[in-house]
């Protein structure tokens, strides 16, 4: 794999579903000084999306999100891949996307025509009100019963050391494999009270 995109970027190499709603520069808590990107006072129940606009990362329908979350209430952090909004829009349409839920799992979403539907699910430790180091990592492969696949590694930092969590994740659909638009990024949902923070995130490609 081969990065595609520099830890340090700005505001301008993503696209913002909702503009800068709930979304600010925070020096509250970084990973890289001096700040990072924290979503924060919703009134009630509320949904996002943002994809990097980097060149290299537009089409991937194989590769790597590795970032730092930090969340105080729900763990709603979401990493999302295979999305084909066009550049310059992100919306909830079609896309694969992971979530790391409080009770220790990931799971594996596949939305289409806006609606979402679990696909796997598998253990994977995400701890509230401290900085989480995540990588995901999806591809084309086979499941344990030879038939082809989108598969999801999950990977967790462990004192330095990338730390498998769980088993693969499956989705004999494979939706978009072949698709010239693939893109990535992250998809959240805030809650009243609710404070997430983003950091020094990478997105790797194949070499």
């Amino acid at each position: 794999m081969k990065k595609s995109a520099l830890n340090h970027h700005t505001l301008a190499d993503w696209d913002f579903m909702h503009g800068d709603t709930y979304r600010s520069l925070s020096a509250d808590r970084y990973i890289s000084e001096p700040t990072s990107l924290k979503y924060s006072g919703a009134p009630g129940l509320w949904t996002s999306l943002f994809l990097c606009r980097i060149p290299d990362t537009l089409c991937l329908p194989q590769g790597e999100i590795r970032c730092h979350f930090y969340d105080n209430l729900r763990a709603r952090a979401i990493v999302a891949f295979r999305h084909q909004a066009p550049l310059g829009s992100a919306d909830e349409q079609n896309f694969y996307w992971v979530w790391f839920t409080i009770i220790g799992e990931a799971r594996l979403f596949l939305h289409r025509g806006g609606s979402g539907v679990q696909r796997d699910a598998t253990e994977c430790i995400f701890n509230l009100n401290e900085w989480n180091h995540l990588r995901v990592f999806w591809y084309n492969g086979k499941t344990p019963a030879e038939e082809d696949a989108l598969c999801v590694d999950i990977y967790r930092d462990i004192a330095g050391e990338w730390v498998k969590q769980g088993d693969t994740m499956y989705d004999t659909l494979n939706n978009w494999k072949d698709s010239d638009v693939n893109r990535c990024g992250f998809r959240l949902t805030l809650a009243p009270d609710h404070i997430i923070y983003f950091d020094d995130t990478e997105i790797w490609g194949p070499a």
